[in-house]
C-alpha cells in the first residue's frame, strides 16, 4: 500500500491509500486518509461550491489533513482567510465599481 494525493473531478484535493499497482485514475476507490468531505456540509451551510472546494483546498494545501492535523487553530484560520480572499477581493471590487 501506498499513500498518494489526487485532485478529483471538482477539483477537489484528496490523501488516499492505495494498492502499489493501482493506476492514478483509480486512486478516487482508495481508502481515503483525509479531509473530511467538508465540501458538502460548507454546502449546506449556505456556501456556494466553488468556495467550498477553496476551502477544502487551502485546507489540504496546508498539511490540515487529519484530526491531529486540524488542532493547529492557526492553520485553520489561515486556510479560512485563504479561501475566502477571493470573495473579499470581488466585494471590494464591487464596492469600488459602484461607488
Amino acid at each position: 500500500m501506498k499513500v498518494v494525493d489526487y485532485t478529483d473531478e471538482q477539483g477537489a484535493k484528496w490523501r488516499v491509500r492505495v494498492p502499489d499497482d493501482m493506476a492514478p485514475d483509480e486512486y478516487h476507490e482508495g481508502i481515503p486518509i483525509g479531509p473530511p468531505d467538508i465540501i458538502e456540509t460548507m454546502m449546506q451551510r449556505g456556501w456556494n461550491e466553488e468556495a467550498a472546494i477553496r476551502l477544502h483546498n487551502a485546507l489540504f494545501d496546508r498539511g490540515i489533513i487529519t484530526k491531529k492535523d486540524v488542532l493547529r487553530i492557526r492553520d485553520v484560520q489561515a486556510a479560512l482567510m485563504a479561501a475566502l480572499k477571493t470573495d473579499a477581493q470581488t466585494i471590494q471590487t464591487l464596492y469600488l465599481l459602484g461607488g
